[in-house]
């Protein structure tokens, strides 16, 4: 082990944000006995990009493979009382993995390194209410440019009844992926919103009149070309509501869903929808 930690380049951070929440992971300051809650992140090694080193050190602390956004903040540390020159802050959102609270390695290597992470969180993304100072200075402006990203936009929905004590979920097949069924989602026009795009689509398609759809979450996706947001919405059907039945549509419930070969998100969404929204901490962030 190494006697001490000396002052490094460059720290990468990553604000990874997935249904409308990011990941905040608990620190413990050992020295002090204190405990406080920042991003995911560390230091750049020498042979690394800042991109690299913020998808290396999301899988190390969050055990998520990640996919950044065209989104990147830099900030020029001047003094001596921070170990870093820089620090870039990133934003992702995961493409495979389960989110835990992962180590860090420089804990094993330093005498000197003061910090263990000893737990994880999912924060709703535009709430700053009990975050440290220096988190929400990091979280701000990549928040920030993400309002002003050229992203696509895409809504969807997860229209559901309760049969018998059973969830049920109605999924619509894309015949774009391999013929895969999956929650409804619609491309989002210029001048209308992802719930303006719900309440039509439905409408239109099958002849339903949906009011105030509740907002579960969004999601960044990446098709090979561009990245775009996809706004999910859910709503509770009655069983005589007009939905037809044919081979584009597929009712399914809960633990049916559980074994097929769905989105990320949309097993996500249908894991979630019993647990009331107050609960989940997600709420619409207009973005």
């Amino acid at each position: 082990m190494q006697a001490a930690l000396k002052k490094r380049d460059t720290r990468v951070q990553i604000v990874i944000v997935e249904n409308g929440r990011y990941i905040l992971l608990k620190h413990l300051a050992k020295k002090e006995n204190t405990t406080f809650w920042g991003l995911p992140g560390g230091g750049r090694e020498p042979h690394e990009t800042d991109e690299e080193a913020a998808i290396r050190e999301a899988l190390e602390e969050t055990g998520l493979d990640v996919q950044l956004l065209p989104i990147k903040h830099e900030v020029q540390i001047t003094g001596k009382t921070f170990i870093y020159n820089r620090i870039v802050t990133f934003m992702a959102f995961p493409v495979a993995g389960e989110a835990k609270t992962g180590s860090e390695p420089e804990e094993s290597l330093y005498e000197s390194y003061n910090y263990s992470l000893i737990g994880l969180k999912w924060q709703v993304l535009d709430d700053d209410g009990d975050l440290e100072t220096f988190t929400r200075r990091s979280v701000e402006p990549v928040r920030e440019m993400l309002r002003m990203a050229p992203l696509g936009k895409k809504a969807g929905c997860a229209l559901y009844r309760r049969e018998n004590g059973s969830l049920r979920v109605l999924l619509s097949r894309r015949p774009d992926e391999n013929h895969r069924f999956d929650l409804p989602r619609w491309d989002v026009r210029p001048g209308e919103s992802p719930e303006e795009v719900v309440k039509r689509e439905i409408r239109d398609s099958w002849g339903v009149n949906i009011s105030n759809p509740s907002h579960t979450g969004f999601f960044f996706h990446h098709d090979g070309k561009d990245f775009y947001r996809n706004d999910i919405f859910s709503f509770p059907l009655a069983p005589d509501d007009p939905i037809p039945g044919d081979e584009m549509l597929l009712w399914v419930d809960a633990r049916q869903a559980g074994t097929m070969c769905l989105s990320r998100e949309s097993r996500q969404i249908i894991d979630e929808m019993e647990v009331p929204l107050k609960q989940k901490g997600t709420h619409y962030a207009g973005f």
